[in-house]
Parts: structure tokens; sequence; C-alpha cells
């Protein structure tokens, strides 16, 4: 089997990390618990490769944040849509390194969660690298009064 890359999402894979998406086949995924759940965002771009980190990252200089961005809202949508989920109560986007994120495409991930729910997210998280984590780039991923940085990890 061989599948055409192009630049339509389906399923977020390591061709989608780079800006293109495989298509599948639709979920037959359903909750077991609830209609609320919460949503892990993987955002896997590093600006280097640490060596206790085993998590799919990539090293990039050149990311197409609008086509990544483009491969995630519309890989949420289809596991939303799919899975009979009308409420997200925490966001929870990590990596790879998701505080290179642009700010402009962490908001369009949550607006786009915020368009295919009925409640309001209650809690967004942001694994970040302090180095990568100005102010300009969590600003929007402050929604609540109190942000509270992960604990410390250790090795």
């Amino acid at each position: 089997m061989s599948f055409h890359l192009r630049p339509v999402c389906g399923v977020l894979s390591r061709a989608s990390a780079r800006g293109y998406c495989v298509p599948r086949r639709p979920s037959n995924a359903r909750s077991i618990h609830s209609d609320s759940s919460s949503l892990y965002v993987h955002w896997p771009y590093c600006e280097k490769r640490c060596t206790y980190c085993n998590f799919n990252k990539y090293i990039s200089r050149s990311v197409d944040h609008s086509a990544m961005t483009e491969c995630l809202i519309r890989e949420l949508a289809t596991v939303i849509r799919s899975s009979g989920i009308s409420a997200i109560t925490t966001v929870f986007f990590g990596g790879g390194t998701p505080s290179l994120m642009r700010p402009q495409d962490m908001e369009r991930v949550l607006q786009a969660v915020a368009a295919l729910t009925t409640t309001p997210v209650a809690e967004v998280t942001v694994e970040c690298n302090p180095t990568a984590a100005a102010k300009d780039r969590l600003r929007c991923t402050i929604p609540m009064p109190t942000v509270r940085p992960p604990p410390p990890t250790t090795f």
C-alpha cells in the first residue's frame, strides 16, 4: 500500500510533522467514560536534541507553522467529532518544545477547540523550555488569573 502525501490532514504522523498529512480511514472511536475529555496537542519541534528526551521530535530551523497548525486543527476536529465528545476540560500542549509554537497558532488551536465543544476550556497547560518561553509567546495561553509553572524535571 502506498500513500500520496499532500497537505490535507487526516491523522498526525511523521509526515504531518513535516507539513503533510497522510489520509486515513475515518475513526469509529467513541468515548467510553463521558462526553468530556482532555486534549493533548503535540508540537514536535525543538531547537536542539536533548540527551534525556525520547519523545517524537524534529530539529528544524524552517518549520511551516501554518501547515502544521492546520493539520493539528483538522486532526483534533476529526477526533472530537468522531468520539462524540462535547466538552474539552483541559488542553495540554506538549512536545517537542510547544513553547516554540507561534502565539497565533496556539490561539488558532484553542479557538478551534472552543468552536467544536459546548463549554469553555477550564485549563490550558503548555510544557515550556524557559529559553523559548518569552512572554509574548505565552500570552494567549493565559485565560485565567493564575499560571503555575510545571514542576522542575530532575535526572
